[in-house]
């Protein structure tokens, strides 16, 4: 792997840097030119990089380019590893990264965007996306998340585990403005760009419930009568595939066990 570059800042360096971290203790504070400071005041035991940015650059920017066959392995422009070998008390909040944006008391340009993680992944030129196989495809996306357990990991009551979470920590309802919204997850696209073929894909085999509503009723697919076999809440609904009847393609139950009764379209 070569790297052609790494910025900092996106300014050069004019002194050379000489804070250092023993044991989690700083033990210098160090200016580097005339906008960045090393060590300022932001916590215990941190190095912290604060950035007085004044023109449309970067607090920290890192560049990696792959320019040959490196035959395998996995690779990135930053790692961010943490491991946790110690029971932890209660509120004991630990994350691998965290990333975030604070917008406070400030009018924002109509032509502007913000979020405190953006992922961008650019497609360009004569790029070929390698085939996957049957069962087991392939991913390209801006954001990847994965999740990871063992079979002996127990997962206590009230507790919600998922690939990703969508928390609002709004204390109040925000003034939401004519042809504004606030969601959880919102689908769009850039004007003039390609409409997404598919909003929501769920794959085949990868789930039990494709999806629950907040009322506790489910939506559900399959390809078999769901009587005797399938159990949901009261309400909720089965859509079987490939029956070719229209009698039998959409069910709703009716006693919040596996009594299925064929909806009258």
């Amino acid at each position: 792997m070569k790297i052609n570059k790494t910025k900092i800042l996106s300014i050069s360096i004019s002194v050379i840097v000489s804070t250092l971290l023993v044991a989690g203790v700083v033990l210098a504070v160090t200016t580097v030119g005339t906008k960045v400071t090393i060590g300022s005041d932001t916590g215990t035991n941190a190095v912290a990089l604060s950035h007085d940015a004044t023109t449309g650059d970067f607090g920290l920017e890192t560049y990696t380019k792959l320019d040959s066959d490196m035959a395998g392995g996995w690779y990135a422009a930053s790692n961010s590893y943490m491991t946790v070998s110690a029971s932890q008390g209660v509120n004991t909040s630990v994350f691998g990264s965290i990333s975030e944006l604070d917008l406070s008391t400030v009018t924002l340009s109509t032509q502007s965007n913000h979020g405190a993680i953006w992922g961008d992944l650019e497609i360009l030129g004569t790029t070929v996306l390698g085939a996957g196989g049957a069962g087991t495809p392939l991913y390209s996306g801006a954001v990847i998340a994965s999740l990871k357990a063992s079979s002996d990991t127990t997962v206590s009551d009230y507790r919600e585990l998922a690939g990703i979470v969508v928390d609002s920590s709004m204390a109040s309802a925000p003034t939401i403005g004519t042809g504004a919204s606030i969601s959880g997850i919102l689908i769009r696209r850039t004007p003039s760009a390609v409409v997404w073929p598919v909003g929501l894909k769920i794959e085949s085999g990868s789930v039990t419930t494709d999806i629950e509503l907040s009322s506790g009723a489910k939506i559900l697919t399959g390809t078999t009568d769901p009587n005797g076999s399938v159990t949901a809440a009261n309400g909720s609904v089965y859509i079987r595939a490939g029956t070719g009847n229209e009698d039998t393609t959409i069910y709703t139950n009716t006693d919040g066990g596996t009594t299925w009764a064929p909806a009258d379209l």
